[in-house]
């Protein structure tokens, strides 16, 4: 598969810069505030997709290089694998509760975690599992998402060109 290349972020301000470039610090001072869209090259065209427009906030590039991770946010329970003409490779929806457990034991998990929120300041008023795009194996046909089901972290990793679920690693840290 051909990778895609040139891939910037563009911000409101109008100024475009590599995507993964730490800027913030540099372009914030010339009043920029947010990505508003990604652009790359694909087949020797350009491709672009906004990210102001409420379908993708979160856009990175596929280990590999072919395409692209796509999320309304970074704890949507859905990533969309695009081609690198934008097109939808396909969806993947992580499993949050891996482990099975029943609604009273995640109701249990959520008023701890409305407490433990209450006591660091934060105000929350429901809790739900969640799965993160987290990409950190080395492998470049893995697709890697963190998730925390309510008793501990999960690690879901995915064929990246076919969406098959290859294994799920669970690290408790509740009893």
């Amino acid at each position: 598969m051909e990778k895609i290349t040139d891939v910037m972020s563009i911000f409101d301000n109008g100024e475009i810069w590599p995507h993964g470039l730490a800027v913030f610090p540099e372009i914030i001072t010339r009043g920029a505030t947010r990505i508003m869209m990604k652009r790359w090259r694909y087949h020797g065209r350009f491709f672009e997709l906004s990210m102001i427009d409420g379908i993708y906030s979160i856009i990175d590039i596929l280990p590999d290089e072919t395409g692209l991770v796509a999320m309304k946010q970074y704890d949507a329970l859905e990533a969309h694998i695009l081609n690198g003409d934008a097109s939808i490779r396909f969806a993947i929806k992580p499993l949050v509760n891996a482990r099975g457990f029943d609604k009273e034991r995640l109701a249990a998990i959520e008023e701890l975690e409305i407490k433990n929120a209450s006591r660091s300041g934060e105000v929350i008023s429901s809790w739900e599992p969640i799965a993160l795009f987290h990409n950190k194996t080395e492998r470049t046909d893995v697709l890697e998402f963190f998730g925390d089901d309510g008793y501990g972290d999960c690690y879901y990793r995915y064929d990246s060109n076919t969406g098959e679920l290859l294994n799920i690693q669970s690290h408790p840290w509740r009893s």
